[in-house]
């Protein structure tokens, strides 16, 4: 992050000395708070490494485990009537479970692909099955506590 903003300094479009060198600065500075944005969040970057690597992309793998979706369902039901009915402690705990399972989802995706090299094809599969899990999860999070930030997922 330092470094960053050191670079993100000296690209400044109020430092160049023309406006032509100003505006090539302001898009070599776009590109770089893109690239710094994709390397804090740890979906879109596992996502973007399994690209990079050859997919397969969302669309091509779209699995889920057997009953994860009617596990889903039952808990964002559940969610919603602790939500509506003012329950803390009902939130509080699918909460916890929520940050648990996401959690457990990070850990799985960061042992399928465990360095910039690439990884088999089915590494690539099984890590994007994991992320389809994980959005989810995401997803239930973002219901219980919405930000602006959160929607660029």
């Amino acid at each position: 992050d330092r470094r960053m903003r050191r670079h993100a300094a000296r690209l400044h479009p109020d430092r160049a000395p023309d406006p032509i060198v100003g505006a090539e600065q302001a898009a070599r500075l776009a590109e770089m708070h893109a690239a710094a944005d994709l390397l804090r969040n740890d979906l879109r970057r596992a996502d973007r490494l399994i690209d990079l690597w050859g997919g397969p992309d969302a669309a091509a793998e779209q699995g889920l485990p057997e009953g994860f979706l009617e596990e889903m369902l039952d808990v964002r039901m559940e969610l919603e009537s602790a939500m509506e009915a003012g329950d803390e402690r009902g939130i509080d705990r699918l909460e916890a479970w929520a940050d648990a399972e996401w959690a457990a989802r990070r850990s799985a995706v960061a042992a399928l692909l465990p360095g910039v090299e690439p990884v088999s094809e089915a590494d690539r599969r099984a890590a994007r099955r994991e992320l389809n899990r994980w959005r989810y999860i995401q997803r239930m999070l973002e219901q219980l506590h919405p930000s602006p930030a959160s929607m660029d997922l």
